[in-house]
Formats: C-alpha cells, structure tokens, sequence
C-alpha cells in the first residue's frame, strides 16, 4: 500500500506502464480508467464505478491554474500563435478546452523535433521564432528542445521540480518567476523589432 503521493504516483506510472502495454493506443479516458482498476487491484481495495468515474474526470480534466485563460488570451490578442503541447489524446484535450473555455491554434500530442517543426510549418513559422512555454517540468519537453527555444515559468514549481529539471538536463531559454514576466518580456522583444 502506497505510504505518501510520491509512492502512489509510482505506483500510477508503473500500472500505466503494463496497461500500455496490454492495450496500446486506448484514448486518455479508457486508459486512465484501466489504470485505476489495476491500482485497486494491487493494493487490494474496492473501486465502485462512481469513484472510478470521478476519479477519471480528476485525472482528465484538471482544473486549469487561476488566470491561465486571460495568459493565453492575452498572448493571441497581442498576435501570438497559441500551440497546445497535450499530454491526452485529441477528443479528451478538445472536451478539456471547451469545459473551460480555451481556444488553442493548434495542439501537438508528440513533442517530437518533426512534430513540432510539422505544426509550425502550417503557421509559416521559423522554429528560432518559437516559444515553448511550461510552469511545469515535463519529460515530455525534452525532445522539442532541440529545435525550439523554452522558456520555463518558476511560479508554483517545487524545490524538487526544479532539481529534477536541472538532473534531466532541460535548459531553458528564459526563466521567469511569472506568467506576467514572461508575457513583459515577449511584449519588450517584440517591441524592440518594431
């Protein structure tokens, strides 16, 4: 039985691991649900259908962080191209946005370097005039640093995030203590080619 969070995030990843395994290709909802019914099962506890299905939604549709929705506002006013890097497959990542309220450009699901340079070729933009932008640390970011700048946001990340960022060797770009930096500092530079 799972001792703390850190114990019982293990034990997700390595559950998700073997369902991913049994049943590649499920949509975010099916293998969440798959997941925790393979928890339950290790650890030796009832899981009603009810709990299941609330626990999924939790899983699938987090609450985003206060006032990410007037950031990415802000930024597509100001004549940015907002790109999603989801961690979900399209359906679940487009129910997300629409309970919410958000409106993306476009999404990618894989962070690879062809991926990304794919989607920024649709918008006619050179990868050097690209931002990534995460307020939190991600594997997922690894591969798309090769040919986009980051730029990581500090506000909320743990001590321990942080390491983790600095071990895996994720250099950013730009580091800010803020949304609200981040976006001065994008207005300053691009105000400067004006």
């Amino acid at each position: 039985m799972p001792r703390d969070d850190q114990e019982l995030l293990e034990l997700y990843m390595h559950c998700e691991g073997l369902v991913l395994l049994e049943k590649p290709g499920l949509d975010s909802r099916s293998l969440s649900k798959k997941v925790l019914e393979r928890m339950a099962q290790v650890m030796g506890v009832p899981l009603p259908e009810s709990v299941c299905v609330r626990m999924v939604d939790a899983i699938c549709s987090p609450p985003p962080r206060d006032g990410l929705l007037e950031d990415i506002n802000s930024l597509r006013q100001s004549g940015c191209s907002v790109i999603a890097l989801r961690n979900m497959d399209a359906e679940t990542f487009e129910t997300w946005c629409r309970r919410y309220g958000f409106a993306f450009c476009d999404s990618i699901c894989q962070s690879t370097p062809d991926t990304c340079l794919e989607v920024l070729g649709k918008f006619k933009v050179n990868p050097a005039n690209a931002l990534v932008v995460s307020s939190r640390f991600y594997r997922d970011l690894e591969p798309i640093l090769s040919v986009v700048p980051t730029a990581q946001i500090f506000e909320g990340m743990t001590e321990h995030q942080r390491d983790a960022s600095a071990i895996n060797g994720v250099r950013c770009s730009l580091g800010v203590d803020s949304w609200k930096d981040l976006y001065n500092s994008v207005q300053s530079v691009r105000n400067s080619f004006m």
